[in-house]
């Protein structure tokens, strides 16, 4: 349940548009690089908060004032919508529920890890450990992820998640009906919500304005056994997840999007062909690289990004990781190894994009 840091930010001009008459944006402070997320008021009934903030004082501070100016308190509001798993969207959400009676809705597969949040970390610390000591962190490097990872349960708390939610579901919030679309990737629990009758779309973090999301490793909501999660042949290749993702969004007719970090903005067709060339050119970088021998992805992250700090390193070897199983899915690269795994260059031209 890491809070999204891109390895690298990718900007693209969107146009900004204006926000929907019935929908007010609160910006919430988080304490990570990538500065404030969007929560979203949706007035009309059920009267609806769209993700929450980190569970820190500053954010329910500012969350507080931010429905005071949006004519509404915390009491008022009818239902949360979670767009996907991070703290710093979910963090506020169990306090908000005890206050208002708010029923919760988001991903299905999250109840249980929710209702038990402290046990389904401790899988997602030990899944981390074992998926980047394979991949080549060292004893050092993985202590400091774990510290890092400690400090989650700071920012976040148990909430009752009491509306599952499926892809294709539908979902009235505020005035709207939405179409909840899964789209995972960037978490296995991202959702996007999509009002045919007007063309707005909630991205959460799936599709952001000014960088790209990053395709974090991640254990799958529900998963009890890290170790088998985390096993070559089983875990999940997100960036694989995420291009198909982007692509089911594109067919989408959006006007207007909601995003969960930056400036509401038009033109996700233009913007999905902008990140999938980004993803593209990465691959074709890491490909390059291997003509050199074989590497970990974690001798990778040296190759493309020089004096990288620590708090990115995570990330970093995910990215590169996401990018290697796009390769190795191609006939690109195989690895090779046992319990430290490093990949190579196949012979022959690295295969195109489908």
């Amino acid at each position: 349940m890491t809070g999204p840091r891109p390895a690298t930010e990718v900007r693209h001009l969107t146009p900004v548009v204006a926000l929907p008459s019935d929908i007010s944006v609160i910006p919430l402070p988080t304490p990570w690089p990538i500065g404030p997320i969007n929560a979203y008021v949706l007035r009309g009934s059920p009267l609806t908060l769209v993700d929450t903030g980190p569970r820190t004082p500053e954010a329910l501070t500012a969350l507080e004032a931010g429905l005071v100016s949006a004519g509404v308190s915390t009491r008022d509001i009818e239902l949360i919508v979670l767009t996907h798993q991070h703290p710093d969207h979910v963090g506020n959400a169990g306090e908000i529920a005890r206050r208002s009676g708010a029923r919760v809705a988001a991903f299905g597969p999250l109840i249980g890890d929710f209702a038990d949040l402290a046990v389904s970390l401790e899988r997602q610390r030990a899944y981390m450990s074992i998926l980047m000591a394979r991949h080549g962190m060292s004893g050092q490097e993985l202590e400091t992820l774990a510290r890092r990872q400690g400090t989650e349960i700071e920012f976040t708390a148990p909430v009752d998640i009491g509306i599952g939610l499926s892809d294709g579901d539908l979902l009235d919030a505020g005035d709207r009906t939405f179409r909840v679309l899964h789209r995972p990737g960037h978490s296995p629990s991202d959702l996007v919500f999509f009002d045919e009758a007007d063309g707005l779309l909630i991205t959460g973090d799936h599709l952001l304005p000014a960088i790209s999301s990053n395709p974090l490793a991640s254990l799958p909501p529900g998963a009890v056994d890290a170790e088998e999660a985390a096993r070559e042949g089983a875990r999940s290749r997100p960036l694989i997840d995420y291009l198909e993702s982007l692509r089911l969004t594109r067919e989408l007719d959006v006007l207007c999007a909601l995003p969960g970090h930056g400036p509401v903005f038009a033109g996700t067709r233009g913007l999905i062909e902008q990140r999938t060339r980004h993803h593209e050119e990465r691959a074709g970088e890491i490909h390059a690289h291997l003509a050199h021998g074989p590497a970990t992805a974690r001798t990778l992250v040296d190759a493309l990004w020089r004096s990288l700090p620590e708090d990115m390193l995570f990330l970093a070897v995910s990215e590169v990781l996401a990018h290697l199983d796009v390769l190795e899915a191609r006939g690109g690269v195989e690895q090779v190894g046992g319990a430290r795994v490093s990949f190579q260059q196949v012979s022959g031209p690295r295969p195109a994009a489908a």
